[in-house]
C-alpha cells in the first residue's frame, strides 16, 4: 500500500491497494491465459521448441495466482504479493525471452513482441497504488531486459543484424529509456491520486469554512439569523417526531444605545462580543446563541424539559449579562430585558414562538420602567 504522511488518507490508500490487488489478480489470469494460449500454438501448431516452456512458465504463472484466489477473495492487502507476484512476473518473462534467443535466434530479445509485455508489467504494479513497488517493476524489468541484450549481443551475426535498427546498441537505449519512462509515468499514479486527495481536502476545508462563515455573526461569532430561523425550523421538526419541548429566550440589552453614545462604538463592540462569549458559556453543549439585530440575542433550548425551572434558566441568564466588565481603565455594565416561550405550550411554529417570545421581552422591558 503507497506509503504518505498524510495520515488521513492512509484508510483510502489501503482501499485502493485493494481493489487494485483484485485488479492485478483478474489482469494476471487474463495475461498469462493468453500467454498460454500463444505458447500452446508456438509449440503444437509451428512445433517451435520454446512454446514448451511458454506453456510451463504461464502454468506457474497461473498457479500462483491460483493460490492467491483464497486471499482475494478475503479482500486482504497483502504488501509482499505485490512484490512476488512482479518479481514473477518478470522472471518469467525473462526465462522466456533467454529460451527463445537460445533455441531459435539470438536476436529474439530485440526483435520479439513478448519484450513489450516489461511496460505492462510495470502497469500492473501501479494498481496496487504502491510507489516502491513501481520502482521495484521497472528497475527489475530494465535489468533483465538489458542483461539479455548484453548476453546475446555477442552472438548477433554482424551482417544481419546491421540491418536491424533494433539490434543496434543505440535501440537498446531507446528501449531502456522507454521502460523508464513507463515506470515514471505510472509512478505519478499514486502520486496523483494524493494530490488529488489533497485537493479535495483543501476544497472542503474552504467549503466548510465558508459555510461556518455564512452562519457566524461577524462581530461576536456566535450564531446569525439566517442560522438561526434553520435552527429553529429543523429543532420544531424533531421536536414533533420525538415528543419534547423547545424553550427559545429572547434577549434585548437595555440602554445599549447610551452605553455606545457614552463610551463610543468600541464600547459597544465589546459589550455586545463579552455578553455573546459569556452566554455561550452557560448553556449546554445542546443548545445554541445567536444574534438577530443589534443589540438583540437569542437563546434556544432543545430539547427543553425543566417545567417549573423557567425563570432559573432566565435569572442565570440576566446575572450572566449584568455583570461589570473591564474596558480601558473603565468599569462597563448593562442590563437586559428577557423574554420566554415554549413550543408547544405557547406556539405550535416557529414564527409564533419567536413573535411570542418577543412580546414577553417587551413586556419584561416595559415592566422595568413602570
Amino acid at each position: 500500500m503507497a506509503r504518505t504522511n498524510n495520515s488521513q488518507f492512509s484508510e483510502i490508500f489501503r482501499e485502493e491497494a485493494i481493489r487494485g490487488e483484485r485488479a492485478h489478480w483478474y489482469l494476471h489470469w487474463f495475461l498469462f491465459s493468453s500467454v498460454l494460449i500463444l505458447s500452446s500454438i508456438v509449440y503444437f501448431v509451428q512445433d517451435i521448441v520454446v512454446g514448451k516452456y511458454g506453456i510451463a512458465l504461464s502454468l506457474v504463472n497461473l498457479l500462483y495466482n491460483l493460490a492467491l484466489t483464497p486471499l482475494i477473495k478475503k479482500k486482504k492487502s497483502m504488501i509482499w504479493n505485490g512484490y512476488v507476484m512482479v518479481t514473477i512476473n518478470v522472471v518469467s518473462l525473462t526465462i522466456y525471452n533467454f529460451l527463445d534467443g537460445y533455441f531459435v535466434s539470438p536476436l529474439a530479445p530485440v526483435t520479439t513482441a513478448a519484450v513489450m509485455l516489461y511496460p505492462v508489467i510495470i502497469f500492473l504494479s501501479s494498481l496496487r497504488m504502491d510507489k516502491k513497488l513501481i520502482i521495484w517493476a521497472t528497475l527489475l524489468s530494465i535489468i533483465c531486459m538489458d542483461g539479455l541484450y548484453l548476453y546475446f549481443y555477442r552472438s548477433f551475426d554482424p551482417e544481419f543484424a546491421s540491418k536491424i535498427v533494433s539490434a543496434d546498441p543505440l535501440g537498446q537505449v531507446y528501449r531502456t529509456v522507454y521502460l523508464a519512462l513507463s515506470g515514471v509515468l505510472m509512478y505519478q499514479v499514486p502520486r496523483g491520486m494524493l494530490r488529488v486527495l489533497k485537493t479535495q481536502e483543501r476544497l472542503a476545508k474552504e467549503s466548510l469554512a465558508h459555510k461556518i462563515n455564512s452562519q457566524k455573526d461577524a462581530l461576536t461569532g456566535v450564531y446569525n439569523r439566517l442560522y438561526f430561523d434553520q435552527y429553529l425550523d429543523n429543532s420544531i421538526e424533531m421536536a414533533i417526531k420525538y415528543n419534547y419541548k423547545i424553550a427559545l429566550f429572547f434577549i434585548d440589552l437595555d440602554g445599549f444605545k447610551e452605553l455606545n453614545d457614552t463610551y463610543g462604538h468600541d464600547a459597544g463592540d465589546f459589550i455586545l462580543k463579552a455578553v455573546a462569549s459569556d452566554l455561550s458559556s452557560v448553556i449546554r453543549d445542546s443548545d445554541i446563541v445567536a444574534r438577530i439585530g443589534g443589540d438583540e440575542f437569542v437563546i434556544v433550548m432543545s430539547p427543553f424539559g425543566s417545567e417549573g425551572k423557567e425563570g432559573i434558566y432566565g435569572r442565570r441568564l440576566f446575572e450572566t449579562i449584568c455583570q461589570n466588565r473591564r474596558f480601558n481603565d473603565q468599569d462597563l455594565s448593562i442590563s437586559a430585558s428577557i423574554g420566554l416561550a415554549i413550543y408547544p405550550d405557547d406556539a405550535n411554529n416557529a414564527e409564533l414562538l419567536i413573535k411570542y417570545s418577543d412580546e414577553a421581552m417587551y413586556a419584561a422591558k416595559k415592566s422595568k420602567k413602570l
